[in-house]
């Protein structure tokens, strides 16, 4: 892994906590025996190491609303498949 996608990993690592809490509120709690809402996070950054070139932001408050914009999308796609 090179140093910029460590760089990544630790900043996706600082809001793990923040997209955990997200995904246990936006997901209703009858669907957690089936759709974990860490797997859901784990997910997010899956996707977001994978796609990182699409990101334009450039502050905190946007690279947020990026995650979280793809959290809510892993979300629907776990929920569909319900």
């Amino acid at each position: 892994m090179c140093r910029k996608d460590n760089a990544l990993n630790q900043e996706l690592g600082r809001h793990r906590l923040y997209l955990r809490l997200l995904a246990g509120r936006y997901l209703n709690r009858r669907l957690w025996p089936r759709i974990d809402p860490s797997d859901v996070v784990h997910e997010t950054f899956v996707q977001a190491l994978e796609k990182k070139e699409q990101f334009r932001g450039q502050t905190e408050a946007q690279w947020l609303a990026w995650l979280r914009g793809i959290l809510w999308h892993r979300l629907l796609t776990a929920i569909s498949k319900e």
